[in-house]
């Protein structure tokens, strides 16, 4: 998911508590369900750690891997719809079953986001390609360009 939050200068790790306590206390959120509060602390909790990570994102060996979506921020139309198939509660689950969504990462600036779908019972895996890179208006280094690159259909 995205932050609306403005960008925030990396500045040097003065977190009193380890790393490891702060993302115990993420995980303890659970999920914000757009709880303004929840999501403000988890947001901070986040910025906390990045903090301490000592690494630029957009180089960081971090950021390559395997990332599932997060859709506690406020949903627009498309993000909506998906979130409510993903939970069960969408009148569309019988026509379109998103089976599993994610996104995996490599060389810090290759995308390919993964939705496993069943349209009306039948398999229809999709995976989309991307690729980013920094935007050079954003000094942090948090923030990324993307660009599309296709679609396959399996």
């Amino acid at each position: 998911a995205a932050s609306k939050r403005p960008a925030k200068e990396i500045f040097e790790c003065n977190v009193e508590s380890p790393v490891i306590m702060l993302k115990q206390e993420i995980k303890a959120l659970g999920d914000c369900g757009g709880d303004s509060a929840k999501l403000e602390r988890a947001f901070d909790l986040l910025e906390q750690i990045e903090n301490c990570n000592g690494n630029d994102p957009s180089t960081s060996e971090l950021l390559n891997g395997r990332w599932d979506f997060c859709f506690d921020v406020e949903a627009d139309m498309g993000t909506g719809v998906v979130k409510e198939i993903l939970e069960g509660r969408s009148p569309l689950q019988p026509v379109f079953d998103v089976q599993d969504l994610h996104m995996e990462i490599y060389n810090n600036r290759n995308v390919e986001i993964h939705v496993n779908l069943r349209v009306l019972g039948v398999p229809l895996p999709v995976r989309l390609t991307t690729v980013m890179e920094v935007d050079p208006s954003d000094p942090t280094g948090t923030s990324f360009l993307e660009h599309f690159e296709g679609m396959e259909i399996a």
